[in-house]
């Protein structure tokens, strides 16, 4: 992929060459940030999702007990 400056150098106008990268520019970093969100919350969902499951594995390991407790 050229540089900034390569692609300005190659085109007539390179004011509007500029325009374009910065809105580029803008647009990917808007994308990355977006992408930063969507991550934090799938780590916010897989942490309750390991609290559920350790809470269910609680709740089995108890029901285990308990039924032990009434075969003695």
């Amino acid at each position: 992929m050229p540089s900034t400056m390569a692609v300005a150098a190659m085109s007539p106008n390179r004011s509007d060459d500029r325009i374009d990268l910065a809105a580029a520019r803008r647009r990917s970093e808007r994308a990355a940030e977006s992408l930063l969100r969507t991550s934090a919350r799938i780590q916010a969902s897989n942490s309750a999702l390991r609290r559920t499951r350790q809470t269910i594995a609680g709740a089995r390991l108890a029901n285990d007990n308990d039924n032990e407790y009434r075969h003695i």
